[in-house]
């Protein structure tokens, strides 16, 4: 990957709770960017590229919540997650 592609990456992760509205808990782009990617990777954290929610979600400070307008495309997340989680009870 050049340096222009890893400045140009973007990455946020996001904290999923039934019980609260989704935030936003790590984000960035460049090196750090690829550091979230490989953290949620390492810790077996489903991981969705989607270039335009992460470069929406990286104007969010982790901690804050998600404006309504992005949760519609955070729902397409979660369903994502949940399909990640049901084959991996399947497989096991």
């Amino acid at each position: 990957m050049s340096d222009q592609e890893i400045d140009q990456f973007f990455a946020s992760a996001i904290k999923l709770d039934a019980e609260q509205t989704p935030a936003v808990v790590a984000s960035g782009h460049g090196d750090l960017g690829k550091l979230i990617e490989r953290t949620a990777r390492h810790h077996n954290i489903p991981v969705l590229q989607n270039f335009a929610l992460s470069q929406r979600l990286s104007t969010i400070s982790p901690g804050d919540d998600i404006p309504d307008i992005l949760l519609f495309a955070i729902s397409e997340v979660l369903a994502f997650a949940q399909d990640v989680e049901r084959d991996c009870a399947q497989h096991q």
